[in-house]
């Protein structure tokens, strides 16, 4: 396949693509196959998605509206409303559909958290594997925790129908209950050999600092490179005790993924006055070196 008028690093070149997909070489006159004209248009890189819900993508309507808007109350609805209707033949439908979509705006790469709940993760694994328009890494979610149900055991058959990714949901449980989660999920990563990448401290709640913990244990297992912390919210994150977690991040290399279109959204709900942001501090993070990316 040839590409010609397109640009390529402020000049207009044609690119030339063999049957594998690669570009072989550029300006080198080749001509087989299909000619687009791409009409001056930019080539850029494919843009990554680091945090999506794909199984729950195109379902409004399937469930009772969120009066609250608040996310406790949006996850109740998704496990009574929502996963009780989703169908292998739904999700393909939805799934070809949202995929489409991301194709056709640049997004060839995406991180998927998926509800293990009474198997739902294992039923999109599936699919997956009988046809994907783009490259998807699936996260077994714990939602609502990992003690919640049959979770535990859950993770492990999730894991082993070929999950990539190990997540974690901290802040659903009481503080020993996280804490004892937190462990659980390294001792699960570690037998599977997994990365992590786990929800934490999506709540307001200002004595939410999983966070710390989540680092440490990443750090005493050597696992910081595989270890990404999504959303970031709590209030706690501020002054001198966030600077001290900065720090270990850093050391730790552990990876961060910040959602700002959902959680400028949920967070906050249930402040009166001096109502947070509901961001992990982007600036504060890159400042550190910290590798930071962003889901929708």
């Amino acid at each position: 396949m040839l590409i010609t008028n397109v640009k390529l690093g402020g000049r207009l070149s044609n690119i030339y693509v063999n049957s594998e997909g690669i570009i072989e070489c550029i300006n080198c006159n080749r001509r087989d196959g299909q000619v687009i004209n791409a009409e001056g248009g930019a080539l850029t890189l494919p843009f990554v998605n680091s945090h999506v819900h794909l199984s729950q993508a195109l379902t409004l309507g399937y469930n009772r509206k969120n009066e609250t808007g608040k996310l406790i109350d949006g996850l109740a609805l998704l496990r009574d409303d929502v996963l009780p209707r989703v169908t292998i033949d739904d999700v393909k439908r939805r799934l070809e559909k949202i995929q489409l979509i991301m194709f056709m705006n640049g997004t060839l790469y995406v991180r998927d958290h998926e509800p293990i709940l009474n198997g739902n993760a294992r039923r999109l694994i599936t699919i997956l594997h009988e046809t994907s328009l783009i490259k998807v890494q699936v996260v077994a979610c714990p939602s609502p925790s990992l003690s919640f149900s049959d979770n535990e055991n859950e993770m492990e058959r999730t894991l082993e129908a070929g999950a990539d990714v190990v997540g974690a949901m901290p802040h659903g449980e009481d503080r020993e209950g996280g804490l004892k989660s937190i462990s659980k999920v390294f001792d699960i990563a570690q037998k599977f050999n997994k990365p992590v990448d786990g929800h934490i401290d999506e709540i307001d709640d200002p004595e939410s600092d999983f966070s710390f913990y989540m680092v440490s244990e990443a750090k005493r297992r050597s696992w910081g490179k595989m270890t990404t912390l999504s959303h970031m919210v709590s209030s706690q994150y501020q002054g001198a005790m966030f600077r001290n977690l900065l720090l270990r991040m850093k050391e730790t290399k552990v990876s961060v993924v910040i959602n700002p279109e959902t959680n400028l959204h949920l967070q906050g709900r249930y402040t009166e006055r001096e109502v947070p942001r509901g961001l992990a501090p982007l600036q504060l993070l890159l400042s550190q070196g910290i590798n930071v990316s962003l889901g929708r």
